[in-house]
């Protein structure tokens, strides 16, 4: 048997059990989309989707009002998922009921050197000295 697995589980303690259901709890329903990789497809009880977004963990989608077509056709591909998204207090992510699921359109990658200049009523040479100058009113 592997060190460590013969032991008892760890007690937890109230304050661990408050904090995970804080943690699973859906606060917040809102309107909203997500965009990352459709990796998982799951049929047993609800029809899911997984959606490995950019930035944070996995989300599992409800997937019910689609046509099956409509996600088997987008596996393993960038998409973009709109639906009600919850969240827990901390506004994580806890799951996204979809309603509308697309092919993400493909955006060029923007540098903040891409982005200088870029605003014409901050006026001046566009360098990022006068655009902090002018924000300052030091001009």
């Amino acid at each position: 048997m592997p060190a460590g697995l013969d032991r008892k589980p760890a007690e937890i303690s109230e304050r661990v059990e408050e904090n995970a259901v804080r943690a699973v709890t859906a606060s917040s329903f809102a309107y909203g989309s997500l965009v990352g990789r459709l990796d998982l497809i799951s049929s047993r009880g609800k029809r899911r989707i997984g959606l490995r977004i950019d930035h944070g963990s996995s989300v599992m989608c409800d997937v019910e009002g689609l046509e099956r077509e409509q996600y088997m056709e987008l596996f393993e591909k960038r998409v973009l998922a709109a639906g009600i998204i919850k969240r827990n207090l901390r506004g994580q992510v806890l799951s996204l009921v979809v309603d509308e699921l697309l092919p993400a359109p493909t955006l060029e990658p923007l540098s903040a050197r891409m982005l200088l200049g870029r605003l014409p009523e901050l006026g001046g040479d566009g360098s990022a000295a006068q655009i902090i100058r002018r924000q300052r009113d030091d001009d």
